[in-house]
């Protein structure tokens, strides 16, 4: 039985709330030659309670939620490494309390030809 989206995110954070964020690392794969971004593995956030949670969309659009170092995927056959504070878009968010959680789920909109000709 798979346990609900809503009960996993509660149980992965609510212990969390109102601690700080300290690091965050994020993964690359070696292509090449050249390390690159691998945006399929999760961001991993550290908390000051020595908390970390490991956040991603797998499949596409399946949320990955873990409290450990596991990745949705076998990552054996690549070459792979973990970098701290990459993005820097998200550095700002260092030092701040995680006072919510709100997960939203997209959904694209889908329009017919004569919608977009009408500029729907």
């Amino acid at each position: 039985m798979t346990t609900p989206l809503k009960t996993q995110v509660h149980d992965l954070f609510a212990p969390i709330l109102g601690q700080h964020l300290v690091r965050y690392q994020t993964a690359q794969i070696l292509i090449d030659g050249i390390w690159d971004q691998w945006d399929d593995l999760p961001i991993r956030l550290f908390w000051s309670s020595s908390a970390m949670t490991s956040i991603s969309w797998s499949k596409f659009d399946e949320l990955w939620l873990a409290s450990d170092y596991s990745t949705p995927f076998e990552t054996d056959a690549q070459s792979t490494r973990w970098i701290d504070t990459s993005p820097t878009s998200i550095k700002p968010l260092l030092g701040q309390a995680l006072q919510s959680v709100h997960i939203v789920r997209l959904v694209p909109f889908l329009s017919t030809v004569s919608d977009l000709e009408k500029g729907v």
